[in-house]
């Protein structure tokens, strides 16, 4: 795990991908959660999303995964502090235990920025892997960031490059480096494109929130403070870094994509 996102989940920081809180609400619209389903999070970093699902959608029964030790720690913190403990399920989970989900299982999978820092090997054991644990007809939702097709391959691995030796993560994947390159990903795993929208057409909309999620944002604003009080050196350095490497141009775009799980009973 690298060391950027051991200090996202020291300060409990939320909404880590395009277009932040808005777009995971445009993603709960996509989601369209039904009373009896299971839906799993991909990547629950430190329950934010989850809050906001398991708080509204009291019928619906909500997992979420991650490999990384910290993250599940301030995620059932953060269901603790928001008094929700006891409505999901949340575990560790790495490579080498896919194989311990049960097939068909789900009935939706969304994601948020996880699977574009991935190498290409686990990329595709990914995706395959969310062919057979979604039920036929299953639907996949995704929030990531993506290089655009202007975006010359040479740049994108110099980015790559610099990001990782600062961070020990890449910006995106090289390889599946375009929506293009997505798009015939999903469709070589059985998916069938539904609904794409680069997030920043997404329209602003505001959504009361509940008790729960009153909460939760003050969960990580005590996270934050923690931060700056605490971690001032590991906050002065990602700081100073990420400035650093703020590209001139647009090199990417963020998008909700949803796609159709194909195969067969």
């Amino acid at each position: 795990m690298s060391q950027l996102l051991d200090y996202f989940a020291e300060i409990h920081r939320s909404f880590l991908h395009a277009k932040g809180e808005l777009a995971t609400e445009h993603l709960i619209d996509w989601l369209d959660c039904q009373p009896g389903e299971k839906i799993l999070e991909f990547g629950i970093g430190t329950g934010a999303t989850l809050i906001k699902l398991i708080s509204r959608y009291k019928q619906t029964k909500f997992y979420g995964i991650d490999v990384s030790d910290l993250m599940i720690v301030k995620a059932i913190d953060r269901l603790k502090f928001c008094q929700l403990d006891k409505q999901a399920v949340i575990e560790k989970i790495v490579e080498t235990q896919f194989n311990d989900v049960a097939d068909s299982y789900f009935d939706k999978i969304y994601v948020e920025s996880v699977l574009g820092i991935q190498d290409d090997e686990s990329l595709q054991t990914i995706i395959s892997l969310f062919n057979r644990i979604l039920k036929p007809s299953g639907k996949l939702l995704l929030n990531e960031t993506i290089w655009l097709e202007s975006t010359l391959p040479e740049t994108i691995h110099q980015f790559n490059g610099r990001v990782k030796d600062k961070f020990g993560i890449i910006q995106s994947n090289s390889t599946y480096a375009y929506l293009r390159d997505w798009k015939l990903l999903l469709i070589a795993n059985q998916f069938d494109i539904l609904k794409i929208e680069e997030v920043d057409n997404l329209k602003e909309f505001k959504r009361k929130k509940n008790f729960n999620e009153w909460l939760s944002k003050l969960f990580s604003l005590l996270g934050a403070v923690y931060g700056k009080l605490f971690l001032q050196k590991e906050f002065l350095l990602f700081k100073e870094t990420d400035l650093k490497h703020q590209p001139t141009q647009k090199i990417m775009a963020g998008y909700l994509i949803m796609a159709l799980n194909l195969k067969k009973c």
